[in-house]
């Protein structure tokens, strides 16, 4: 799990490294800090495995929407098993009344850090990254959850450096419950603008297609190293998501993806693919297409060697028996 430079100090009221949670988890290291959580790699006792553990910051205790999101996602993610999810163990509560979440440690790095640091992706990297989150997402919609803060600080990569990255997603923390009473009031908009729906930014009914939107917008920052819609305000921002018509890709991008980010980036979501399970049936499809036409390029490549070979040992056979007929 990636670390987070410049770690403010803890409270002194609060659990620091070396505490014992409840007589099972020890904290081992302060990594990462979030919107209203700290996050703790630890080890759980006896067993000796490595975790993550996350708990309410002090500051939050006494905001009751901060604890109900909190609580909610510890429901939430209890009922996702997706190998593409972070899972949970169990959740708990501190002396001083701190929820806590334990959940698996996925020793990887945030998808924004990878983005920073080594560029844009390969498309078939990029497209295997985001056809994932997309199946894990599924499994969320499936649940009736849609997760609203779908981006790259949320999204953590096994094996990024290699050809076969394996991503995990994670937050659920301002997640809603299609079926649910609302979290937040009508108007109220959340989530982070570079990656909002132009629903959302209006602060609209959402439903999966909102995430389908997040994820476009990640798979073209992936493949073209930038985002779709970049301004300095993020009032700004929201408008270009409403209104700005969508951007081109690189030319050297495949139509056929071109195409599935062009739709999932539609400004209705009507227009959308209708689920996260369908935006990643259509990015498999994309990359058969892509592959299939390697492999034409390919088999053309190797037509056209092979009729050059024929041809020249035909000129060579023919010589051949134009000498022997002249020693004649």
């Amino acid at each position: 799990m990636e670390s987070s430079p410049n770690l403010p100090p803890m409270s002194s009221a609060a659990p620091g490294v070396g505490t014992v949670l409840d007589g099972r988890y020890r904290l081992d290291a302060l990594v990462a800090i979030g919107g209203m959580g700290q996050v703790f790699s630890a080890t759980q006792l006896p067993l000796g495995r490595k975790v993550a553990l996350k708990i309410l910051k002090p500051i939050a205790l006494t905001d009751g929407r901060a604890r109900q999101r909190f609580a909610q996602e510890a429901s939430l993610l209890s009922r996702l098993y997706h190998p593409n999810t972070v899972s949970i163990l169990e959740s708990g509560q501190t002396a001083d009344g701190r929820p806590w979440i334990a959940m698996e440690y996925v020793d990887g790095v945030l998808l924004s850090h990878v983005i920073r640091h080594q560029g844009p992706l390969s498309v078939e990297s990029a497209v295997r990254i985001v056809t994932q989150l997309a199946g894990a997402l599924e499994e969320a919609h499936q649940q009736g959850i849609v997760h609203r803060d779908v981006k790259p600080d949320n999204v953590l990569v096994l094996g990024a450096d290699t050809d076969q990255p394996f991503p995990k997603i994670l937050d659920f923390g301002i997640a809603l419950e299609a079926q649910s009473a609302r979290m937040t009031a009508p108007g109220f908009v959340c989530g982070t603008t570079a990656y909002m729906s132009p629903e959302q930014t209006r602060g609209d009914h959402v439903d999966a297609r909102t995430d389908v939107y997040a994820l476009g917008v990640m798979l073209f920052e992936l493949i073209e190293g930038r985002l779709p819609y970049v301004s300095g305000s993020p009032i700004e921002q929201a408008v270009m998501h409403q209104m700005a018509p969508i951007p081109s890709m690189s030319s050297s991008v495949p139509a056929a993806v071109r195409a599935v980010v062009r739709s999932a980036l539609a400004k209705s979501p009507a227009e959308r693919p209708a689920s996260a399970g369908a935006l990643a049936e259509a990015l498999r499809g994309a990359r058969s297409t892509r592959r299939s036409l390697a492999w034409m390029r390919a088999w053309t490549s190797w037509g056209r060697a092979a009729l050059v070979a024929t041809a020249a040992a035909a000129a060579v056979t023919g010589m051949m028996l134009g000498l022997g007929a002249l020693a004649a």
